[in-house]
């Protein structure tokens, strides 16, 4: 009788044991990923700039999802499926493995996601479906690749300005928006990236999967909230930049740092408790669910927390052997060096002031005007611009998505075309633009570019840290020629204008 007694509080005690063990295993494994290299941003780079978030705390919301789902998976009663979970055991430790080989702390946490999804699975059939939530918000918690980050941080720029216009209209303001910036009486006010409302739909987006957790009655109608959260917050962006832009204080100068933190703040929260609102709401519209229903269902195979704490510390034991790759021989001269000549036959040089808050703050390259004198004392004026990727967390070039083809945040887009260019056999981005009186033909392409989905599906895997790197790194180029008006005949000169630009400077053009 004592030996029964001994073995029943033995169970107990395993059973409670397991999971303590196989979590502790599981933090020492995606340490990396809990506590990442930061990149030392402030309070408002964190909450208002896209990038990742903390990684302990994104963990920490999932495992808080996770534990509001464990009545519902207590109530399963199917038993796991050990391939499938298996199937997903060995894809979250191929992306582990690839993690530290390449130094890309972000995949940890997909792969974190792939190995709960894989317990679940193991113990229970229909456990996916309901931590789904949880492995989404791990997901959402990693950094966009920059290559999508950048075009979405465009597209909304523009999207804002947009309704940020309307609102500023209907509201009475006298506003004009060309391209990104918003003209008034006395100032102008431009959309730059930080206040695209990326990182603040990113946020609404995991506190829409938080929320729906908390109202689990609503089933599937839950996943609504997530739906919810883009158009929400950009909404509530477009409310703040109109607000801003219209306020007295506004800085005409949009490299003036004007606090708007509070502003910020006002959205996520307000997005936060709207999105609370409509969980409830669902709540309310969904079917009780009754006593029968919500009875336990036989219990099923209890979590392998043992084989999970075998493999954890397997993953540990990888951590502490697995090596990075080595790091890429040194790449040729840096663009700040770029032997571009300052003059060429009758092309002298001008003075150009970049436009920082536009293509970048740490924008590696060259900005360069050159002067051609035409007939009647004018002068016919080229801008160029040469850009190149720099990897890392810092800000970089920002014109390596579609945004190259603009010469400014103040310029209105009147034509768009892809065509040839027979000057150097390729197909470059031709674009009319116009501010006010002025005209402006840019003609643009990129090197070393295979194309959104695809630089983004590299960027996510961090090519460029494994022996499958590129030899040099991707670059924009854009030639922007100015004229007069924007009449048919002015625009074709300056088209000229540029092509000639072209074919004088086609030796240099060609080595970037």
């Amino acid at each position: 009788m004592s030996e029964e007694s001994g073995s029943a509080r033995r169970a107990p005690l395993a059973s409670r044991a397991g999971p303590g063990l196989a979590a502790l295993l599981a933090a020492a494994a995606y340490l990396p990923a809990l506590w990442p290299a930061g990149d030392g941003r402030d309070f408002d780079a964190l909450v208002f700039r896209p990038g990742a978030l903390p990684g302990l705390a994104v963990v920490a919301l999932a495992v808080f999802a996770a534990s509001l789902r464990l009545p519902a998976l207590r109530r399963l009663g199917e038993a796991g499926a050990p391939r499938q979970a298996a199937g997903l055991a060995v894809i979250g430790t191929a992306l582990y493995v690839w993690a530290l080989l390449t130094g890309a702390d972000w995949l940890l946490l997909a792969a974190l996601a792939l190995h709960g999804l894989a317990l679940a699975r193991a113990s229970r059939r229909g456990a996916c479906a309901l931590l789904a939530g949880p492995a989404l918000i791990l997901l959402l918690g990693t950094p966009l690749p920059r290559p999508l980050e950048d075009e979405l941080v465009w597209q909304l720029q523009r999207a804002s300005a947009v309704g940020a216009e309307a609102l500023l209209e209907a509201a009475g303001h006298d506003f004009l928006r060309i391209a990104v910036t918003l003209h008034g009486p006395d100032h102008s006010f431009h959309v730059i990236d930080g206040c695209s409302g990326l990182s603040g739909i990113l946020i609404l987006g995991l506190v829409a999967l938080v929320i729906r957790e908390l109202f689990p009655e609503a089933g599937r109608r839950g996943w609504a909230l997530l739906a919810l959260a883009p158009p929400l917050g950009f909404a509530l962006n477009a409310v703040r930049v109109a607000y801003i832009a219209s306020s007295p204080g506004a800085a005409p100068d949009v490299t003036n740092s004007s606090d708007h933190t509070a502003q910020g703040m006002a959205v996520l929260m307000s997005g936060s408790v709207l999105l609370y609102l409509a969980g409830w709401g669902l709540a309310c519209l969904s079917p009780r669910t009754s006593a029968t229903d919500a009875a336990p269902r036989p219990a099923a195979r209890a979590a392998p927390w043992g084989a999970a704490a075998v493999g954890f510390a397997g993953l540990f034991g990888l951590w502490l052997v697995v090596p990075r790759f080595a790091e890429a021989e040194p790449r040729p001269a840096p663009p700040s060096t770029l032997p571009f000549p300052a003059e060429r036959a009758a092309w002298q040089p001008g003075e150009l002031k970049p436009d920082l808050a536009f293509t970048g703050l740490a924008q590696p390259g060259l900005q360069r005007r050159y002067h051609l004198p035409a007939g009647g004392g004018q002068l016919d004026i080229v801008d160029l611009m040469v850009g190149y990727e720099r990897p890392g967390p810092v800000d970089g070039f920002q014109l390596l998505s579609s945004k190259l083809v603009y010469p400014g945040p103040n310029w209105a887009r009147q034509t768009l075309t892809d065509a040839p260019l027979p000057t150097f056999g390729r197909e470059v981005t031709r674009g009319t633009f116009a501010r006010g009186r002025r005209g402006a033909v840019s003609i643009s392409w990129r090197l070393r570019d295979c194309g959104l989905a695809c630089e983004t599906l590299r960027a996510w895997l961090a090519l460029d840290a494994s022996p499958l790197r590129r030899a040099r790194p991707r670059a924009a180029v854009r030639v922007v020629a100015y004229a007069q008006d924007t009449s048919p005949y002015a625009l074709t000169r300056a088209r000229e204008v540029a092509e000639r630009f072209l074919r004088e400077f086609r030796p240099e053009l060609q080595e970037l």
